[in-house]
């Protein structure tokens, strides 16, 4: 970890777009979500670079998506975003029916993969979702329910701590690259703080006696940071 990694997180008054890469390894390559179907040429500051990277990552680049297997896979993209709209139903214990919150910590990590794969429709060329204005609302509506439902500062962690500090906030993140431009800063803000909560205490914990080593989170996001 560098100096300038440390004072980004320390920093309160850092821009929200700067907040949201200082999460999950991961988060410090990520993409522009508001230009669909991949960043922009020119690049407005570093951090726009940063997340045009990480876009690309989860987009892929250099292909045809007219042209098999590529049309293929990206049809069954939009068919299974197309799905997970259509059966999400916010209600006070669940996003979707048979992912209930509360009890088992998978369902909060596969709400939040639902909603990266309905973000992946959206911001993937030819998926008969592409740019459509109602997945993307779904997707924030989905993101804002997990907020004050299932992943919040509030939230107590129970059932497997991999959920909590790996699997979820991985998602999140991921969505929120790839709806980047519908995403308010208080938004941002709020997801960012929720990771906080949960991984800010799986960092680097000191044994006594020996040297502070990363625990299976942070090598989980560094692995995903060097891909």
């Amino acid at each position: 970890m560098t100096g300038s990694d440390s004072q980004r997180r320390s920093s309160r008054a850092e821009l929200s777009r700067r907040r949201l890469l200082q999460y999950g390894g991961a988060a410090t390559a990520l993409g522009m979500a508001s230009q669909l179907i991949g960043p922009p040429a020119a690049w407005a500051d570093t951090y726009d670079s940063m997340r045009g990277r990480w876009f690309q990552l989860l987009t892929g680049t250099g292909f045809d998506p007219t042209s098999a297997p590529f049309s293929g896979a990206l049809a069954s993209l939009g068919s299974t975003a197309s799905r997970y709209q259509s059966t999400m139903a916010p209600a006070s214990s669940s996003l979707w029916p048979d992912l209930p919150a509360g009890s088992v910590s998978a369902n909060v990590t596969s709400s939040y993969s639902r909603l990266k794969t309905m973000a992946l429709a959206y911001a993937q060329p030819n998926t008969g979702l592409t740019g459509s204005a109602s997945l993307a609302s779904a997707v924030t509506t989905g993101l804002d329910w997990m907020q004050a439902q299932a992943y919040a500062p509030t939230t107590i962690p129970y059932n497997n701590w991999w959920d909590w500090q790996i699997g979820a906030p991985q998602s999140l993140l991921d969505t929120c690259i790839l709806t980047y431009g519908k995403l308010t800063p208080a938004q941002i803000d709020s997801y960012c703080a929720s990771i906080d909560h949960f991984v800010r205490q799986a960092r680097f914990p000191r044994t006594p006696g020996q040297a502070p080593g990363p625990t299976a989170s942070t090598s989980a996001a560094c692995s995903r940071f060097a891909e």
